[in-house]
């Protein structure tokens, strides 16, 4: 059974020889209802803040869902990005391994350098000393 602050007040109690003081009995029925009420506002308010503090920890819990989320999508793109480098510079450095080093080869339509070029003219032989 609920009891009301007003339930408190209006109760009423049966009459008997060497009852109690009425007055008494009232004020303290009086008192009884005061702090019910109180205690019954009390309750609502702690029952308002308890909601709302249960939505407050939802909306963290998603904003934490969503953060994890997106950390753990950022960390696999990073070591997607890692590995695909690390593929990338491994192929280059077979290729480079593979093929002569273009800095020193001479480019197929570069002219050959002048000291391995053919002479039109015949060689004449060096000059000898003769003894006189």
């Amino acid at each position: 059974m609920k009891i009301t602050a007003l339930d408190i007040r209006q109760k009423t109690f049966e009459k008997s020889f060497r009852g109690v003081d009425k007055d008494e009995v009232q004020a303290f029925l009086n008192t009884i209802s005061q702090q019910w009420e109180r205690l019954g506002d009390e309750n609502r308010e702690l029952r308002l803040k308890l909601e709302h503090a249960q939505q407050d920890v939802q909306k963290m819990r998603e904003v934490e869902s969503s953060l994890y989320r997106t950390l753990k999508t950022a960390e696999d793109t990073g070591n997607n990005i890692t590995e695909q480098a690390q593929r990338d510079a491994a192929l280059r450095v077979r290729e480079a391994q593979r093929k002569p080093s273009r800095r020193w080869a001479r480019p197929a339509s570069a002219p050959a350098p002048w000291w391995t070029r053919p002479t039109s003219r015949p060689r004449k032989p060096w000059p000898t000393c003769s003894a006189k």
